[in-house]
């Protein structure tokens, strides 16, 4: 569906504004990226859940509402401990060269390992060496997070082109049979979709087809019916 890409398209913009971050970039640079990034996710969400809730059998729905809240949140969970450890392994190799000299084994190791650690280290060392090992430390941290941003718009766009693929023929649930009830075809109501069935009619009666697709019956002439006043069967001809 158009709309699912969209918003997936919607939220790689987001992250693309994420990749714009550095050392000094102010606040407004993350409060964009991300406003665009939860806009676009916001609406495949919303998207997404109606679209499984729609297409599955009304007997199931519970079943399938549970199972798609619960892929939402492995799924969430399973992307920021994917994206975390990417900026984690990134931040760790670049501190790892750009270490600066002189630092006691402990106090690198901590710097070494998380932001929080280079930043609790450089309180306890001389003011220039703390100096350059929190701005070290928050180049690092900055290229990590562009670089998990990167992946994550390369991973958004290649989704947006793969829903397109594989969404562009679904319908939701009631669409597909034409819109009739359940069982009955949709042009004329009846089962099976059968337009005319035949129907049982007894002797001295014959069948005349209307435009509207029914049966009307009329007595033939010359066979014997009730008159209207309710008196004795009395022999009638038929309107022609």
């Amino acid at each position: 569906m158009a709309v699912v890409a969209g918003g997936l398209v919607v939220a790689a913009c987001g992250y693309g504004v994420l990749t714009r971050l550095d050392a000094d970039s102010g606040v407004a640079v993350i409060v964009t990226g991300t406003v665009v990034m939860a806009a676009g996710i916001t609406l495949v969400m919303t998207t997404t859940s109606d679209l499984v809730i729609a297409t599955a059998p009304a007997d199931r729905a519970g079943s399938v509402s549970g199972l798609s809240q619960t892929a939402t949140e492995f799924g969430g969970a399973f992307g920021i401990a994917v994206l975390g450890s990417i900026g984690t392994a990134v931040y760790r190799h670049d501190m790892a060269r750009d270490l600066p000299d002189g630092l006691p084994p402990g106090a690198a190791t901590a710097a070494r390992d998380t932001l929080g650690g280079a930043v609790d280290t450089a309180r306890h060392l001389p003011t220039e060496t703390g100096a350059d090992l929190l701005a070290t430390a928050r180049d690092a941290f900055a290229h990590g997070l562009r670089v998990a941003s990167w992946t994550t718009a390369g991973l958004l766009l290649t989704m947006a082109v793969v829903s397109l693929l594989l969404l562009r023929h679904t319908v939701r649930g009631g669409d597909a049979d034409g819109g009739g009830a359940p069982g009955r075809g949709p042009e004329t109501g009846r089962p099976n979709g059968r337009p005319g069935s035949k129907r049982r009619r007894g002797p001295g009666k014959r069948a005349v087809r209307r435009p509207c697709g029914r049966r009307a019956v009329r007595p033939q002439p010359g066979r014997a019916r009730l008159s209207e006043t309710g008196g004795p069967p009395r022999v009638g001809v038929g309107r022609p």
